[in-house]
């Protein structure tokens, strides 16, 4: 509805043992300033996972993986514009993020570069 991805690792499926495991989506913006401020890139994702902590721009890149969709909004404030792309992850190191732009080129901010926001909501008990 959100217009958002939601992937789910083939590992975190199923409880095993005597007790469930609790699922957390992590509703997840990364934002790029460009052009000296006058516009920017976010890339909004969803991460299914058992960890119920924020992901912060310290700890995503151990999150981040080639299977990962996720939508990509470049605004540019002067003439103003706003152009969403659907985009996947190329790669993630401590350093860099790279975003492929379906139909299109790519961008790669560093690490360094990026503010990462984490929204995190329990899914349930399975």
């Amino acid at each position: 509805e959100t217009g958002y991805w939601t992937m789910v690792p083939v590992s975190e499926l199923g409880g095993g043992g005597g007790g469930g495991k609790k699922y957390y989506n992590h509703h997840i913006t990364i934002t790029q300033m460009v052009d000296q401020g006058r516009g920017r890139n976010d890339i909004y994702l969803n991460i299914v996972s058992t960890i119920d902590t924020a992901f912060t721009k310290d700890n995503i890149y151990l999150h981040l993986r080639t299977y990962q969709l996720c939508v990509c909004k470049a605004t540019t404030n002067s003439p103003y514009s706003v152009t969403f792309y659907s985009a996947y992850i190329l790669s993630c190191t401590t350093s860099q993020l790279t975003v492929g732009l379906i139909g299109g080129n790519s961008i790669s901010p560093m690490l360094s570069d990026i503010s990462v926001t984490d929204s995190i909501t329990l899914i349930s008990d399975l």
